[in-house]
């Protein structure tokens, strides 16, 4: 990722990259990557699905993101829900239940809100990892 050319699609392929080949980032790379995500995420540029496949890294490489990406990350997931995939959802709930990061509590209603519209979202195991990263039950 070259800073002055990268956008928030080259953020999810560079991690999704690594990811997929189990290739752990180095320490300066991820501070460049964070001051991108900081820089093209605040500016609601991404997709749904681009952000849950960052998490999806995240959690594979078991690299707990910053709390500062993080607030970002639920802020541009909260305002593109219109978005959500079932596939997507599934990897970034997964990546938190390996993560063991508790999502904030808005997101937490927002994915329940999603399960009741959209109940074909959900399969057995996408409901259990959900439950797993919730602490709750999403049935009614």
């Amino acid at each position: 990722v070259v800073e002055a050319d990268a956008d928030a699609q080259d953020l999810a392929n560079s991690l999704w990259s690594l990811a997929k080949l189990g290739m752990q980032p180095d320490p300066a790379f991820m501070e460049l990557w964070y001051v991108v995500a900081h820089r093209e995420l605040s500016h609601g540029v991404c997709t749904a699905t681009g952000l849950s496949m960052i998490l999806w890294a995240f959690g594979t490489l078991e690299i707990m993101p910053r709390e500062s990406f993080m607030e970002i990350w639920y802020t541009r997931m909260l305002q593109m829900t219109d978005g959500w995939e079932q596939q997507g959802m599934a990897n970034a709930i997964g990546a938190c239940v390996r993560l063991n990061l508790r999502p904030r509590d808005d997101f937490i209603k927002e994915c329940m809100v999603q399960c009741r519209k959209h109940p074909d979202m959900l399969d057995v195991t996408t409901l259990r990892m959900y439950e797993s990263a919730f602490g709750q039950s999403l049935q009614t």
